[in-house]
C-alpha cells in the first residue's frame, strides 16, 4: 500500500468516527417526553392477542415508525428507537 493511500485511509477513517459521534450525540438529545409510544397486537397467530407490536411518533417532528418485526414488546421498542433515530438524522441532512 503507497503512502497517498494510506493517508487517505486515515482521512476516511477519522471521517466516520467524527460523523458517529455526531449521530450519537444527536441521538442522545432526543427527549423522551417528545415520543408518544403506542403498543398494537401482533401478527404471529401462535402468539394469539398478544401485544408485542409498538408505534413511535415524535411530536416536534410527527415522524412515526413502526415494528413488528420481533416476537417481543422490548425488542420491537428497541427497533423502533433506533429506526426513530435514523429518520431524524436523515430528516436533519435534508
Amino acid at each position: 500500500m503507497s503512502h497517498r493511500s494510506l493517508n487517505i485511509l486515515v482521512v476516511l477513517a477519522i471521517f466516520f468516527i467524527k460523523r458517529n459521534l455526531w449521530v450519537e450525540k444527536m441521538a442522545n438529545q432526543m427527549d423522551e417526553n417528545d415520543i408518544e409510544i403506542t403498543i398494537c397486537k401482533g401478527d404471529y397467530s401462535h402468539i394469539g392477542s398478544a401485544e408485542v407490536g409498538v408505534k413511535l411518533v415524535h411530536r416536534p417532528t410527527n415522524i412515526t415508525v413502526y415494528s413488528l418485526k420481533k416476537k417481543s414488546q422490548y425488542a420491537n421498542k428497541v427497533i423502533a428507537l433506533e429506526l426513530l433515530k435514523l429518520e431524524l438524522v436523515k430528516q436533519r441532512f435534508e
